[in-house]
């Protein structure tokens, strides 16, 4: 820059400067709202039931340009009992507060299957799963629900609004 202010004008200095400037804000902001890779995330579905409303974890991965969701696993552990943790790779885990700390729901996905307590699922099948532990028991059903490529939030939420997530949130 020191060389290019001996040779032109104040004003020009000022444009160029400007110039790069937008340039450089323009690139940073083009790549912030839209961070690709893959992740994996922790939310909440809040079912009504008879006793009132309970807030349940959810759990999902998502990968690609646009974020899309690869895999939900709507649970019946209640956020309040529940402490989850997820990492990058589409990995994670719930433990039961009540259940000495031992996770009682842990996850591996990959781009063509998910891993959920040692056995394998593999997308075709479906990529919603529907993950329930009860009485020291622990089940998965897996459902072939659509996911379409929405706002994340968003089409969590709508596939948690389906006939056969509800039922068995609502258990």
């Amino acid at each position: 820059m020191l060389l290019l202010s001996l040779k032109y004008p104040k004003n020009i200095m000022n444009l160029i400067s400007r110039i790069i400037f937008a340039i450089a804000i323009s690139a940073t902001v083009a790549g912030c709202d839209k961070p690709k890779g893959t992740g994996a995330a922790i939310t909440s579905t809040v079912v009504e039931r008879e006793s009132g409303k309970v807030t349940m974890e959810t759990l999902y991965g998502y990968s690609g340009e646009n974020n899309k969701i690869a895999f939900v696993i709507f649970t019946n552990m209640k956020s309040e009992d529940a402490v989850s943790t997820v990492a990058g790779s589409w990995r994670g885990q719930v433990v039961i507060e009540q259940e000495s700390g031992k996770p009682v729901l842990v996850f591996q996905g990959t781009p063509e299957a998910i891993e959920i307590n040692g056995t394998r699922y593999g997308y075709s099948d479906g990529r919603v799963f529907l993950a329930s532990y009860l009485n020291g028991e622990f089940t998965v059903n897996q459902c072939d629900l659509p996911i379409k490529d929405a706002d994340r939030n968003d089409e969590i939420t709508r596939l948690g609004e389906q006939q056969e997530v509800q039922d068995f949130l609502k258990k």
